[in-house]
């Protein structure tokens, strides 16, 4: 692939779309030689590819990196250990990867000789390794933006309504903690399985409209005539978070409209949907939802980003784009960590406002859309945290 020049060395732009910030040095410099590890040939191959794509169309753009010589290894064919001692025997300056959770607590435990940017967070609690940093489209990230946002329009209560699993039980948490810190209360929250499709029973206990209807079989019993009545759900509500895969959330959002629901400000990841995958997406309107900069704040600058990947790999799936941007991110990351030599506290990327925080993990703020006719519409910045 030819060498292509950038034009984004000029300094910070808005928080929307931009690729480098006032934290960012102007003059990148980046290590001489990289190792990327990434399980191209793994069942997880198709999301490895996609951040490789957008890993190398960061640097194929980039002037300050095309110096830098790039050696993939693929976790796939080899174990993340033997992957990352190969790395250093080759002399690596800096490795970035392992994606699979499992590889990246591998390689923590034998990291501290090269810098280390990970794609995947760990489940350690324990102090990292000097240079071990740690990166990923965290939806936890996505959670806590949204407690943030719904704090910032005034909301000082709320509801919840997540899966029954870990996943949902980890965005519900890291929900919770943000909200409640900054001064909100989580008033309740339900569980949904699986396979469920009316989610009635728990819909109608959150907003008490079970209670409502008890009180109506009471006075009809009372009076012994007919009672003209409509549900009254309960008014303590300013917010409502969900945690939902698309296939759910098409089925929730209608749910919560018909209970009476429908003028409470109603939160949801972008786990939600499925970019450029518009089918059933006018069932998800008046959802708040949280995207990367990629796939909701056009920029010129991530428009070529686009226009390059799809002349260079045009059979990438619009899907993919959150992916791009975390391999995009990556890159751009790494003069910032190579012998941290300038510190920073945050840049803004393409998979959002990229914030340093002691533990050596890389968080995310993101701008925050709303869906409108079955789109998703970024909302103006004055809806921004």
């Amino acid at each position: 692939v030819p060498n292509k020049s950038a034009n984004n060395q000029d300094g910070g732009r808005d928080t929307t779309g931009n690729l480098i910030t006032e934290a960012q040095p102007r003059q990148e410099i980046y290590p001489d030689r990289i190792a990327l590890l990434l399980p191209l040939s793994s069942q997880q191959r198709v999301s490895a590819q996609a951040v490789l794509d957008g890993f190398l169309a960061a640097h194929l753009g980039n002037p300050n990196a095309i110096e830098s010589q790039i050696k993939i290894y693929d976790t796939g064919l080899i174990d993340a250990e033997k992957a990352y001692a190969q790395s250093v025997t080759d002399g690596a300056d800096f490795i970035v990867g392992p994606l699979l959770k499992p590889s990246v607590e591998t390689i923590e435990r034998k990291a501290g000789f090269l810098p280390i940017l990970a794609l995947n967070f760990t489940q350690s609690n324990q102090p990292p390794p000097t240079g071990f940093f740690q990166f990923t489209l965290a939806p936890e990230d996505e959670a806590a933006e949204i407690a943030r946002h719904a704090i910032k329009k005034g909301a000082a209560t709320a509801i919840a309504m997540v899966p029954a699993d870990d996943w949902g039980i980890r965005l519900l948490s890291s929900f919770q903690s943000e909200f409640e810190e900054l001064g909100g209360k989580l008033l309740q929250f339900r569980t949904y399985g699986a396979e469920t499709k009316d989610f009635s029973a728990n819909i109608t206990e959150l907003l008490n409209l079970t209670n409502s209807d008890q009180r109506h079989r009471r006075l009809t019993a009372n009076l012994r005539v007919p009672v003209e009545f409509e549900p009254r759900r309960r008014q303590d509500v300013d917010t409502i978070f969900v945690a939902a895969l698309p296939s759910a959330g098409r089925m929730l959002a209608p749910q919560f409209r018909f209970h009476f629901a429908g003028d409470i400000p109603t939160y949801a990841t972008s786990d939600v949907y499925v970019p450029g995958k518009n089918e059933g997406n006018g069932d998800l309107n008046g959802i708040l939802v949280t995207e990367t900069p990629w796939v909701l704040a056009p920029h010129p600058d991530t428009e070529k980003l686009k226009a390059e990947l799809k002349r260079y790999w045009p059979d990438q799936a619009p899907s993919l784009a959150r992916l791009h941007s975390l391999g995009f991110d990556a890159h751009r990351l790494i003069p910032l960590l190579y012998k941290q030599s300038e510190q920073f506290t945050s840049i803004s990327g393409l998979s959002g406002n990229l914030i340093l925080e002691a533990d050596g993990r890389i968080r995310r703020s993101l701008p925050m859309g709303q869906f409108r006719n079955g789109d998703l519409v970024l909302l103006g910045t004055d809806a921004l945290p």
